[in-house]
């Protein structure tokens, strides 16, 4: 309860999304989860303190200062359960690009894979950066490693969301986690897609799609046998 509370709070500020509020009912001591564009943890550190020592949450954060920086909040909150890996996930393994745009400083909400990317997307006065390269694997690589099914997945990745899910087809029939993932067609059609194309994706697995509001960014998606998910 008294976590509950504290991501009701937390949700409010400014920079911290509603959906917070939600990780009580989606994360369980024990709970296996994983956090794919984690940033600094803002989903991934109370992930880790709602799973609990019994529990494991691997962060994957392909910015290596930013996948630093949040392998040294965790050590400094005893969060054992969180594991931080400086990689992305994609359709197949492999090294690619990847660009954090500057407008006098660099946005890291802006950055994006240049693997399979039609356009860099640089409005708003954001200048091109040298490309960084980063490693990616798949979901479903990633699972291959682990003794527990994943129970929750959240992606925020800027656009290369089907790219992450179609790297984790086995996992989404398998274990068939509740997914909370970010949706814009702006940063969709980067990569020449739709939101479409990510929630169709989901239909064919079975999976039932609701939004926090109307025009709500985050989707929720939860296997069509398991109980729906209220928005609070």
């Amino acid at each position: 309860m008294r976590m509950h509370a504290l991501l009701t709070a937390l949700s409010s500020l400014p920079g911290f999304e509603r959906e917070l509020r939600l990780l009580p009912h989606l994360v369980r001591r024990g709970s296996v989860a994983i956090d794919v564009g984690a940033s600094l943890g803002a989903y991934a550190i109370p992930m880790a303190l709602l799973a609990g020592t019994s529990g494991a949450v691997v962060a994957f954060e392909p910015r290596t200062d930013a996948a630093k920086r949040l392998r040294r909040i965790a050590r400094f909150l005893g969060l054992a359960a969180l594991q931080v890996e400086s990689a992305a996930l994609g359709a197949k393994a492999h090294t690619t690009g990847l660009v954090v745009p500057r407008r006098r400083r660099a946005v890291p909400g802006r950055s994006y894979l240049t693997a399979g990317a039609v356009r860099d997307g640089l409005d708003d006065g954001l200048s091109q950066t040298p490309p960084l390269q980063v490693r990616v694997q798949t979901m479903d690589e990633v699972r291959a490693g682990m003794d527990r099914p994943i129970e929750f997945v959240k992606c925020d990745v800027e656009g290369f969301e089907l790219d992450v899910f179609q790297g984790g087809r086995r996992v989404l029939s398998e274990d068939r986690p509740v997914v909370l993932c970010e949706l814009e067609e702006r940063h969709a059609s980067r990569y020449g897609r739709t939101v479409a194309d990510v929630i169709d994706l989901f239909h064919g697995l079975g999976y039932v799609v609701s939004r926090s509001t109307a025009d709500a960014r985050n989707v929720l998606f939860v296997p069509s046998e398991r109980p729906a998910v209220t928005w609070r």
